[in-house]
């Protein structure tokens, strides 16, 4: 079996911390353009509106963020909640 890796392209994780009520300070939009990003719900329950979509999660939520997706917001749904989020980033 072989990957299919570009040259330059690594791969970046983030956890993501975010207190009870809160709306993240953040735009998840992915580091790469035409990159997939994955976002999962460790703890807690986050609603997260990627476009004109909105969805309201639970811990053990994953979700893919389409390449070209357009402004990725994130709030919570009352209690606080950890993502990580998985995504291409340019290698050193």
């Amino acid at each position: 079996m072989r990957a299919n890796v570009k040259k330059g392209i690594g791969a970046a994780v983030s956890a993501w911390q975010i207190s009870a009520g809160a709306k993240a300070p953040f735009d998840l939009r992915p580091n790469i353009a035409g990159a997939e990003q994955f976002i999962y719900v460790l703890d807690g329950g986050v609603e997260i509106t990627v476009g004109a979509d909105r969805q309201v999660t639970a811990a053990g939520t994953l979700l893919v963020v389409a390449p070209g997706s357009t402004a990725v917001q994130v709030r919570t749904t009352g209690v606080a909640a950890t993502l990580l989020v998985f995504e291409a980033a340019k290698a050193p």
